[in-house]
């Protein structure tokens, strides 16, 4: 679990056993990273962004982008 911006607003989830990160490079090791962005920018930022999910070995199998983006920018984000 990875909060962009209040780290804190993730404890709760710990309680229920998530694992909280310091950073996206240590989810890109997961199978599966679900995402929830406010608007495309930030949503590629975390994906292709220099310290994002995709910025180096390992990268996760899956990712599961959750946000209300428009389509032409999930696409454009498929093709990452």
């Amino acid at each position: 679990m990875w909060n962009r911006k209040r780290a804190a607003k993730a404890e709760p989830l710990a309680q229920d056993g998530a694992k909280i990160v310091d950073s996206l490079t240590q989810l890109a090791a997961c199978d599966i990273v679900f995402l929830h962005g406010v608007d495309y920018d930030d949503v590629k930022e975390v994906i292709e962004g220099p310290k994002g999910l995709l910025s180096g070995p390992p990268s996760p199998a899956l990712v599961v982008e959750c946000s209300s983006i428009s389509l032409e920018g999930s696409a454009d984000l498929r093709r990452s």
